[in-house]
């Protein structure tokens, strides 16, 4: 709706039209079409909004590449990649002391679970560690931030983690941060699905910002990628309980020997917002030359 409000506004004005995509449209797994004609109404809904545009930006390659497949107006250079990102000052701390941490290791995830995004899979996979590992029992918990769903309560509790799975349920974002920062590895799952390989999700950005290993239960995609690439990622399909098993047992491994890994300063400043907020202030100002024009995308000047 916004981008179709945004052509109206572009054109009776006549000022440049710069459209933000931070899921894919046509393609967007949460997005369902009734029948195919329903499908061919966005398409042609989509095909306008970027035949209007003077710059198209997405978060990620895989967006841009379907997108210049789809619409062979659009060249290479009409978009461009922003990705999602972190606020460096969110994890600025005064007193350090106050934060929670714990002394045992913790596994954290933040988020809420939905569709085919599930813990069932990490949760029996963390019961089968325990069960070949009990020593490790209370050395060890997994916290949940977000809505905890009764299905996913009670599957805690058929799988015996009741003492070691912790369930903080809501906070407000600066508290969920604080707890990022003290856990000792972090988690994500994205389901498999089509278009999934798509999605990177927020909550990884702001994983990278804490600069703590992160554990990848997601399909080939943007995600896997974006992990792979921090240096201190791990990832495997997210039903793969045995992987994710054996995964649990590395870290908690590194975990006793004080040898988790880190993802560097260096990386993780690709995704400070601060820096984005200029990449992207530089794309808007480069809409309009020095006589105040502007060019559409796809058009040769």
């Amino acid at each position: 709706t916004s981008h179709l409000i945004g052509v109206s506004l572009s054109q009776e004005f006549g000022v440049p039209l710069v459209v933000d995509y931070r899921d894919a449209w046509l393609d967007n797994p949460l997005h369902f079409y009734l029948t195919p004609f329903h499908r061919m109404i966005h398409q042609k809904m989509e095909k306008k909004v970027l035949r209007a545009s003077n710059r198209v930006i997405t978060i990620n390659r895989r967006i841009k590449e379907l997108m210049i497949r789809r619409y062979r107006f659009l060249s290479y250079n009409d978009i461009s990649i922003i990705p999602q990102g972190y606020d460096p000052a969110d994890f600025q701390v005064e007193d350090t002391l106050k934060l929670p941490y714990s002394d045992k290791m913790r596994f954290t995830y933040s988020g809420t679970f939905y569709r085919n995004r599930t813990p069932k899979y990490f949760l029996r996979a963390l019961s089968e560690f325990l069960k070949e590992r009990p020593d490790c029992r209370k050395k060890m918990e997994a916290v949940f931030i977000g809505t905890f769903r009764k299905e996913n309560l009670s599957l805690v509790e058929s799988l015996g983690l009741q003492d070691v799975v912790k369930v903080f349920g809501y906070l407000d974002h600066k508290s969920a941060i604080r707890y990022l920062m003290t856990s000792d590895v972090l988690w994500m799952t994205i389901g498999n699905g089509k278009g999934e390989d798509m999605v990177s999700t927020g909550k990884l950005f702001e994983y990278i910002g804490s600069r703590k290993p992160i554990l990848g239960l997601v399909p080939d995609g943007v995600a896997r990628t974006t992990i792979l690439e921090t240096g201190a990622g791990r990832v495997l399909p997210p039903d793969d309980v045995p992987g994710i098993k054996r995964a649990i047992a590395d870290y908690f491994a590194l975990w006793e020997k004080d040898q988790l890994p880190e993802i560097s300063p260096e990386y993780a400043s690709n995704f400070d917002r601060v820096k984005l907020a200029g990449d992207l202030a530089k794309e808007l100002s480069g809409q309009l030359d020095y006589r105040g024009s502007y060019a559409k995308v796809g058009v040769v000047h």
